[in-house]
């Protein structure tokens, strides 16, 4: 699923929240890590 979408940062930090939105429960912090990670990994410049 996380290599089809190939979002930016902030792309993944909209996906993130709205898992928050479903009880998720992340702190701010982590969305941010994480969000950063999956634009590095799964995003739209990388190679996956």
């Amino acid at each position: 699923m996380w290599a089809d979408l190939r979002h930016d940062r902030r792309g993944w930090e909209g996906v993130l929240y709205r898992m928050v939105g479903r009880g998720a429960l992340w702190t701010e912090d982590e969305i941010r890590g994480m969000a950063e990670y999956l634009a590095t990994a799964f995003g739209p410049e990388s190679r996956r």
